[in-house]
């Protein structure tokens, strides 16, 4: 490791202090590229609009040539409570501003489980904010170009906190499995 770094993974992930990255993927270090912030959001790309998020992504992508990218959400996520309950966030400016990245999450989670319990909506908009930033990194320059020569490929996760299972979203079938 002192002489470099040569991930094959970028783990994009919650800032929550429950999730640790190499306990969970059961990885050492050097194996993964972190990235983190509340509701392990991916801005889409905007050149007019410079991030972190997409130094990050560009990062992994060109310079370490990952080949793999997982955006992994999980449980009881602060963010997604904030989503679904945005007047809650009144007195958190900054949290409400990042959080309107993962806005659309919310409304799909309306049009399948309006009559759903309080878990369950957390739940839905959990993995429909894991697919919003799917959508949102595919948007990058440098994702969309190592994905079409096949160099790269992503991939959705739902860590549950309280058992410390995966589920993964499967892009063939369109449906959400454990891992």
């Amino acid at each position: 490791l002192a002489h470099g770094q040569k991930p094959q993974i970028l783990l994009i992930t919650c800032a929550d202090s429950r999730i640790d990255p190499n306990l969970i993927t059961a990885s050492q270090p050097g194996d993964l590229f972190v990235m983190r912030n509340v509701a392990n959001i991916v801005p889409q790309f905007n050149s007019n609009a410079p991030s972190e998020a997409a130094a990050v992504i560009e990062y992994a992508v060109s310079v370490l040539g990952v080949a793999d990218v997982i955006v992994m959400g999980h449980s009881d996520c602060g963010g997604m409570k904030g989503v679904l309950h945005p007047d809650k966030l009144s007195t958190l400016p900054a949290v409400s501003d990042w959080l309107n990245h993962a806005t659309t999450a919310a409304p799909a989670t309306a049009a399948c489980c309006s009559s759903c319990e309080e878990a369950q909506r957390l739940a839905e908009t959990t993995n429909n904010n894991i697919l919003l930033q799917l959508k949102n990194l595919a948007t990058h320059p440098s994702v969309a170009a190592a994905m079409a020569n096949g160099k790269l490929h992503i991939h959705g996760w739902n860590y549950q906190i309280e058992n410390g299972s995966i589920s993964y979203f499967d892009q063939d079938r369109k449906r959400w499995c454990q891992l």
